[in-house]
């Protein structure tokens, strides 16, 4: 188990470090890698947190190696003279998957493997699909 100390979030080339909380989630049961970091410092706090935005891209870090690459879903903040405090949220691109149909295009594939489908249906999100067991003979049509 890792220490929060060495969780890192890239966000349009910062890094933010000093998690208080982090919970990151992956799994073959969640279509979709998701993480929440946050903190509170109660110290006099120099002004207000970072501002990093909702559907910026982002890497989350573990000990230098990136568990997920997506998107900010929440970013929340609160600040006073006593303390600031930051939550941020979000899922990796496989999440774009998740909350869409398929682009339909072409719509229909002949004599094509379903490892050929599924890299044309992920394509358009700049996702790569790879097979480590045989996947199969072609499809004389699908659609």
């Amino acid at each position: 188990m890792r220490e929060a100390d060495d969780v890192t979030l890239k966000v349009g080339g910062q890094l933010f470090e000093g998690w208080q909380s982090v919970s990151v989630q992956k799994g073959i049961r969640n279509p979709a890698g998701a993480f929440s970091l946050g903190y509170i410092e109660k110290t006099a706090p120099n002004g207000p947190p970072p501002r990093i935005l909702n559907g910026e891209a982002c890497e989350v870090l573990i000990g230098g190696e990136t568990v997920i690459t997506g998107w900010i879903e929440v970013s929340a903040y609160s600040f006073d003279d006593q303390s600031h405090s930051m939550r941020v949220e979000g899922r990796d691109r496989t999440g774009d998957l998740v909350d869409c149909s398929a682009l339909n295009s072409p719509g229909a594939w002949s004599n094509r493997t379903l490892l050929q489908i599924a890299t044309d249906l992920v394509s358009p999100f700049g996702l790569t699909v790879t097979a480590r067991a045989d996947a199969g003979a072609a499809f004389k049509k699908f659609s």
